[in-house]
């Protein structure tokens, strides 16, 4: 799922590594895997503008924090689609501030070998996020939330491309976090959470084929006064899906996925000081 930038909502992205077999994109839960080591990392945009890598050492840990370059702090979006390009190596995506989305795709050992630019009107988008698999055809995709409160469904081609985008329906400009965190239920497809203006989060649960299944799921109460809330799937190294929270304290708390739609409690603190950063992707 995507993160928005310091002055409006955070989301992260759920990514994953393409394989040669009609796998389901939700069953690979290493989908973030950044520098290869197949582990989930986690991407971040401090105050001075600089990004930086944290990799995951797949136990709920970080191994030693890698710095890229500055300016970052001049996209208004930055988001983890997974694999975009059909390379097999998890990629980056932004919205610049001229509103035109950017692919930035990986060389899978950490870094990027190219980028190249979208069309314009993405700055009319309040949420990007990268959710995965959506539409079960085995390529990555994007949803999008209109400043109307339209939701959107952009289907990737395989090939870093869209293919025609669909449109869901209003209101969702009720909700202050819209995330892809992967198969959180279990049930091989990918899902959908969002937090309303109360704090409660909900579960939409895919169906495998670009929708949701009936009814909505509360998964958690009293999260309006979390600053991020980042998808990592895989953070721990049980596969099964995980969110990361940040605190107003700056600190990093994992919670950790059942693999049936529900938590492991309590959360597990993995970091502090990160209300240094004004982007946290994943």
């Amino acid at each position: 799922m995507s993160l928005l930038l310091a002055g409006t909502s955070i989301s992260s992205a759920a990514e994953q590594k393409a394989t040669t077999t009609a796998t389901p994109a939700a069953l690979v839960v290493k989908n973030n895997d950044f520098n290869g080591d197949t582990n989930s990392d986690v991407l971040s945009v401090d105050t001075t503008g600089r990004l930086w890598l944290y990799p995951g050492n797949g136990a709920a840990g970080w191994l030693p924090r890698i710095g890229y370059s500055y300016g970052w702090d001049a996209m208004t979006a930055i988001l983890a689609p997974g694999d975009f390009d059909g390379d097999g190596n998890a990629d980056l995506m932004s919205v610049d501030s001229t509103g035109y989305l950017r692919l930035y795709s990986s060389n899978g050992k950490g870094g990027w070998l190219s980028w190249k630019r979208f069309g314009g009107g993405w700055n009319a988008m309040t949420s990007v996020s990268g959710p995965g698999d959506f539409n079960g055809d085995g390529h990555m995709d994007l949803l999008a939330r209109q400043n109307t409160g339209q939701l959107w469904l952009y289907p990737g081609n395989g090939t870093g491309g869209f293919l025609s985008r669909v449109a869901y329906g209003y209101g969702w400009n009720v909700m202050t976090s819209l995330r892809g965190p992967g198969d959180f239920d279990g049930d091989t497809f990918v899902d959908l959470t969002a937090r309303d203006g109360n704090g409660d989060l909900w579960l939409y649960r895919g169906n495998g084929t670009g929708g949701w299944l009936p009814g909505r799921t509360l998964i958690g109460t009293s999260w309006q006064n979390l600053t991020a809330i980042v998808t990592p799937w895989d953070f721990n190294g049980d596969d099964k899906v995980d969110l990361l929270v940040r605190n107003a304290s700056g600190q990093l708390y994992m919670y950790r996925g059942s693999g049936t739609g529900g938590w492991i409690l309590p959360p597990v603190l993995v970091g502090s000081g990160w209300n240094s950063m004004t982007a946290i992707t994943a």
